[in-house]
């Protein structure tokens, strides 16, 4: 989506009157008048007049109009926003004179004194209490002014408040940059002291209000403005009478900041927002601009507030980041770029953000050159030749090599890359046209040129003869590309790795100056990292549980005029995976692989040739896409833009802050519209009230039903509870004021809270409800509506965001971490959506017996329910089609009984229903008759993302029999078979991994754990945790972050899980053995009994889990077991109760058992045809013991067995090898060299080789022929 301006008209009579200094503009090229134009600001004159630059240039200026990307606090109160024009200029905007300010009752007059104190019209009183607040607190504290406000508290509602003859408010404002946090308690002070009192001002206590409040939350709030927001500027008047007008002015040439096309300042009464928030979309009569105003006249401010309405974007460029280090030994170890490690390859994708596919122009020169094979880079000249550079003709002369190079193997210097226009052109491409092309950049003193273009994978490839030569080359790069949003996945490992290495090599001054001001400049800042962590680790582990979320720590990067997009946060806030590493990100979402690759393996590719390198980028780009796809799948931007739209907060704000923030911020920009004002932090407390709950197991209702089952739900039961209820804030009764209100004018709630009626007040909640579902309604028409792509990505965000704060809303009022947690409320609210529940079930089962629900609804009872849901089963109902019809003449009458807007709704059918527990079932499910049977699970194993593949493929396989097939025979025989797969080793390394997060644990209790610290070791429990110490003892440099989740495998041998945990890469890798027995005893058999239980005979059940199926063991001849030579693995994580041994001991020391995973696999041989051990012999062992030798038929099967089992591992290597060909960066001569620990493939095809290394010892054996 773009917005659309009106062109405006010229008369060649005007050029002369247009001012020509503005040829920094990147659109400069296209003359100095259609440049003001393109940049969005449009430069008028009359018709007629003198052709010399007017005396006041300003004067000619017409409104700026541009869309915020960033909002920024600066020193002494100023605000910086960053921010794109229609057509993509980058505008840097100084906002000015923004004061901060508070709250506080005014003060009554003292029994006795003057006359009622009239704080409205005697602005003499006002400047008196100023004075003497003044002459109280320190002067850098000091009041600037005191406003009288018509306020009313947002808690309670208080009879004293709902007459016109309420006490006023003051507002109390502060110089700009005044720090309320210390403003605050001063003042407080300052209230409640003797002099005031003496004064005769008689302040009580709990009189502040707004205290808290941050100065960029209150500015986004008054302005209002947020993230995504387009802005309306008027140019500076020029001053008569009086002072000017409000309106920005341009910066002056010798203070401009460098690197913006737009530079201005403006006082922030100049500011319209044109973009609506969540409240406003509701109201059909909302206009940006107020009553008469300038700007309602102006026609590109029109229709640029129709596209903010519409929610269009400007066009902005994205640049997809990835980068990559390398131990600088090259060993098989974490890189630590901040310790030494190089930074090997950059790779930059640019695009427009809409994803079409573009390519950068490439300004083709016919230079010699450029004939010799120099590189040409997107919109650079291409360098001179040595014989045409002075410093390379010089030093070709004194024999020395410059640092461009000679000849053909001349690399890109950063002042070429720098040379050229300010930006790279986007133009678009025609249709059809293959994705835009990488760029890399790398370095290696090996290499024999300085560009390596790929065809294959489009990626083009610079080399450079250093890492600072490469580092200065990108930075030159990116400021001449000028995208205005950086995308990457894992901002601390992608940037973190640019800064400590721009810092080691003292790039730029030791600074990674990623943002648009150039360095050196005054406003160039480093690039800056924080840690993000949305819920602690002692908070964690104050939860019962902690599985729904992924609370990862993550690290948040700020660069100045640009903005970091970090997929991998969304990805962790949005998706629930077993992982989130790009790997898993890309094969769980995109249904893709990706090649991955060992540090060793990118050390020694770095290190060689050209063939290497170009591997290298194919590998990069491959990578660049993927976050790029990942990017546009996810729709990343346009829901950061709706959601900051929404709740009228940053982009920033919106990707690295919970919930409850903004809920409070659309709270406080509503409250101040009408006319409240916000608390203080409430004091926290514990809920009484729970949600309602009919336990199928107390209530013996758990079971398979074969009669269909109708799922029946409340529309937003909460949000409805406060709309009906009129449940709010400014509703509830002070417990004090209970007798002052008629009865007919309040509502008692279950819990005994009372509330006005609506029409004593109206709730400031229920309103703010009752906005969103209109807006979100209103969303989805324009969605259904919509043809573009773009249009649709916005709409589809827009109406995410609105459904989000609005279920939101509950936990704001009930969370213990809210700023304003009321226990009344939430409580309320609690108790009413148990009763409703109850209600409903009453007055199902008593239309069920009455008759109103025909024949078919006769014996329908409820079976089940929780929350916002009942599960009733309808007995007389012989099909899903007559079940859905009663099932909705249900909800229809039920709803009935309830207050509007509550709603009970029908949401589907199932037919049969298996339900286990509390949120724990599988049905076969109709939601229409003419529609398709699908299967629905919630809650079971076979959906946990932390079970191994091969319990959640069992237990899927046996509900898809059971539920979709009504064939429990079929289910019997394939567990059976399954069971067998496993307890023979006949399952693959990659269905054993289950995956778990550190969710109480942080990155440094496991650094010290792995140190040997005896506390930090008994905090760091289970499989996952215990391997992640080993992790560290293997590899110092390896680091993990709070909520990092671990894959992990289960080997045989160790006494313990803790001990048997083993990263899945480096089992496969050392060909070690899975305790099958372990996943079939403590993973599988207690979940198959659980769902089979209700599905058969107890005794049934019981064979089943103890069959012959189950004493299946695996076949050791020929089996994977620990190789000679395969990967260290470290001993098991020492007990913290092993006072006094040492901690951290080598692989296979003893400490009372064998350690070390190899030790658990003694090297005994066995007769290939019967199994029994052979008597130890020097040299390779006989395949057959004595008497097996003595049977040729034994021989003959055991030949043809191994000549079948190793075609079959042949075959399977070649499937594999074809399947990792697609992905693979090598070419048809190159090895694989993927580590994917994420991809099946990778795994059949490792495990392939080792049993047809594993067979090749047995043809030896066999060959020898021996008798034992």
């Amino acid at each position: 989506m773009r917005l659309h301006m009106p062109a405006p008209t010229w008369s060649s009579s005007q050029t002369g009157a247009v001012r020509t200094d503005w040829s920094h503009t990147r659109c400069s090229r296209a003359g100095p008048l259609m440049a003001m134009w393109r940049v969005g600001i449009l430069l008028c004159v009359g018709m007629s007049g003198p052709s010399s630059p007017p005396a006041n240039p300003q004067a000619h200026l017409q409104p700026l109009i541009f869309m915020a990307l960033d909002i920024l606090e600066d020193d002494h109160g100023q605000f910086t926003i960053w921010g794109a024009s229609a057509s993509g200029a980058s505008v840097l905007l100084q906002v000015q004179g923004f004061r901060p300010y508070l709250y506080v009752v005014a003060p009554a007059a003292m029994p006795g004194s003057a006359p009622a104190l009239d704080w409205f019209e005697d602005r003499g009183l006002r400047e008196s209490f100023r004075a003497v607040v003044n002459r109280a607190i320190p002067p850098d504290l000091r009041v600037a002014a005191v406003l009288a406000c018509d306020r009313r508290p947002l808690q309670y509602c208080r009879p004293a408040d709902l007459g016109p003859a309420a006490s006023p408010m003051l507002r109390l404002e502060f110089d700009p940059g005044t720090s309320l946090r210390r403003a605050a308690p001063v003042l407080a002070r300052c209230l409640a002291s003797p002099g005031l009192l003496e004064a005769g001002w008689n302040f009580g206590a709990g009189t502040m209000f707004e205290s808290e409040i941050g100065l960029l939350q209150r500015f986004l709030a008054d302005m209002p403005v947020s993230g995504g927001a387009w802005l309306y500027v008027p140019p500076a008047a020029s001053p008569k009478a009086g002072a000017p007008a409000p309106g920005y002015t341009l910066a002056q040439e010798d203070r401009r900041a460098a690197g913006f096309d737009i530079d201005a300042t403006a006082p922030w009464q100049a500011l319209t927002c044109l973009t609506p928030d969540a409240t406003q979309l509701a109201d059909a009569g909302w206009s940006p601009f107020p009553p008469g105003s300038a700007a309602a006249g102006c026609a590109a401010a029109r229709a640029a507030a129709a596209a903010a309405v519409r929610g269009d974007l400007p066009p902005l460029r994205v640049c997809t980041l990835s980068t990559l280090c390398a131990p600088a030994d090259g060993a098989d170890r974490v890189a630590l770029p901040e310790k030494g490690d190089p930074l090997v390859a950059i790779c930059c994708l640019l695009t427009p953000l809409d994803g079409g596919a573009v390519q950068a122009k490439v300004h083709e020169s016919e230079t010699e050159g450029a004939e010799a094979g120099v590189a040409k880079t997107e919109g650079v000249e291409p360098p001179p030749s040595p014989s045409q550079s002075d410093d390379g003709a010089k030093a070709a002369q004194n024999g020395e090599e410059s640092e461009a190079g000679t000849g053909p193997a001349a690399l890109l210097t950063e002042a070429e890359l720098a040379a050229g226009p300010r930006r790279v052109g986007l133009p678009p491409a025609p249709p059809g046209a293959a994705p835009p092309g990488s760029l890399v950049f790398t370095h290696s003193e090996a290499a024999t040129a300085a560009t390596m273009p790929d065809p294959a994978s489009g990626a083009r490839t610079l080399v450079f003869r250093s890492e600072a030569a490469m580092l200065r080359a990108f930075l030159a790069w990116l400021r001449a590309a000028d995208p205005d949003l950086l995308a990457v996945f894992d901002a601390g490992r992608t940037l973190g790795a640019l800064g400590a290495r721009c810092a080691a090599l003292r790039v730029d001054g030791g600074a990674a100056a990623l943002g648009r001001a150039p360095p050196g400049s005054s406003r160039s800042r480093p690039l800056r990292l924080k840690r993000i962590t949305t819920y602690s680790a002692a908070w964690v582990r104050s939860q019962s549980r902690m599985s729904s979320t992924s609370n990862q720590e993550t690290l948040r990067a700020e660069v100045d005029g640009r903005v970091v997009v970090d997929v991998q946060r969304q990805v962790l806030t949005s998706q629930n995976l077993s992982t989130f590493t790009l790997t898993d990100c890309v094969q769980s979402l995109l249904g893709g692989t990706l090649e991955t690759l060992a540090p060793r393996e990118v050390a020694a590719l770095a290190a060689g040739d050209g063939a290497g390198l170009l591997r290298l980028a194919r590998y990069m780009a491959t990578r660049a896409r993927a976050v790029r796809a990942l990017l546009l799948h996810l729709a990343t931007v346009p829901d950061m833009v709706e959601m900051a739209r929404v709740t009228g907060l940053t982009l920033g704000q919106v990707a690295y802050q919970a919930q409850m923030v903004r809920t409070h911020s659309l709270l406080l920009r509503t409250a101040g519209r009408r006319g409240y004002v916000l608390p203080a932090r409430l004091e926290a407390g514990q809920l009484q009230e729970h949600t309602f709950i009919l336990h199928p197991v107390e209530n013996r209702t758990a079971g398979l039903y074969t009669n269909p089952v109708a799922i029946l739900d409340f529309a937003s039961l909460y949000p409805s509870i406060y709309r009906a209820h009129n449940l709010c804030y400014t509703t509830l009764v002070h417990p004090e004021d209970r007798g002052l209100f008629a009865e007919d004018q309040t509502t008692v709630t279950p819990t005994g809270d009372v509330f006005v009626k609506p029409a004593v007040r109206k709730g400031l909640l229920p309103a703010i409800l009752a906005a969103l579902t209109v807006a979100r309604a209103a969303t989805r028409d324009q969605l259904k509506a919509a043809t573009s792509e773009a249009q649709r990505a916005v709409l589809d965000g827009r109406q995410k965001a609105l459904k989000v704060t609005a279920n939101a809303l509950y936990g704001f009022t009930g969370a213990q971490t809210s700023p304003l947690q009321c226990i009344p409320l939430a409580d309320s609210c609690l108790a009413y959506g148990a009763q409703a529940c109850r209600r409903a079930l009453d007055a199902l089962e008593s239309a069920s017996r009455s008759g109103e629900l025909g024949p078919i609804g006769r014996g329908a009872r409820v079976i089940y329910g929780h929350t916002d849901s009942l599960f009733a089963v309808f007995p007389a109902a012989s099909t899903p089609a007559e079940a859905i019809e009663v099932g909705k003449r249900t909800a229809a009458i039920v709803s009935a009984a309830f207050p509007d807007p509550m709603e009970l709704k029908f949401e589907r059918v199932c037919n049969p229903l298996l339900l286990i527990h509390v949120n724990r079932y599988a049905g076969k499910t109709w939601e229409r008759p003419d529609s398709q049977p699908a299967l629905m699970v919630k809650g079971l194993v076979s959906m946990w993302r932390q079970a191994a593949p091969i319990v959640r493929t069992t237990l899927h396989g046996v509900l898809e029999r059971i539920i979709m097939r009504g064939d429990v025979e079929s289910a019997i025989a394939f567990v059976e078979e399954e069971v067998r797969r496993l307890l023979s080793g006949r399952v693959s390394l990659h269905e054993l991994i289950m995956t778990q997060g550190l969710w109480r644990i942080t990155g440094e209790q496991v650094s010290s754990a792995a140190a040997g610290d005896p506390a930090a070791a008994a905090e760091v429990r289970g499989p996952h945790a215990s391997l992640a110490v080993r992790l560290v003892q293997r590899d110092p440099g390896r680091a993990f972050v709070l909520g990092e989740r671990l894959p992990y495998v289960l080997l045989a041998g160790a006494p313990k899980q803790d001990d048997a945990a083993e990263d899945p890469v480096m089992a496969v890798r050392s060909g070690t053995r899975a305790d099958y027995l372990l996943y079939w005893n403590n993973k599988l058999v207690r979940p198959l009994s659980e769902m089979l239980g209700h599905c058969m005979p107890p005794a049934r059940v019981q064979a089943l889990m103890q069959g012959a199926h189950t004493r299946v063991r695996v076949e050791e001849v020929g089996s994977r077991v620990a190789k000679p030579g395969g990967a260290s693995l470290s001993p098991p994580t020492p007990s913290p109760r092993a006072k006094g041994r040492r901690q951290g001991a080598a692989a296979g020391a003893r400490g009372g058992r064998q350690v070390g995973m190899t030790a658990f696999y003694a090297a005994t041989a066995k007769c290939i045809g019967c199994k029994r051990t052979l008597p130890q012999t020097s040299g390779t062992a006989p395949a057959l013991c004595e008497i097996c030798s003595r049977d040729p038929g034994i021989a003959a099967r055991v030949v043809l067995e191994t000549t079948a089992r190793q075609a079959e591992a042949e075959a399977l290597r070649a499937r594999a090898g074809s399947i990792c060909r697609a992905c693979d960066s090598a070419t048809l001569t190159q090895p694989f060299l993927c580590e994917n620990g994420a991809c099946a493939i990778y795994f059949q095809r490792r495990e392939a080789c080792i049993d047809l290394e594993a067979l090749g010892e047995t043809w030896v054996r066999l060959r020898g022929g021996a008798a034992g």
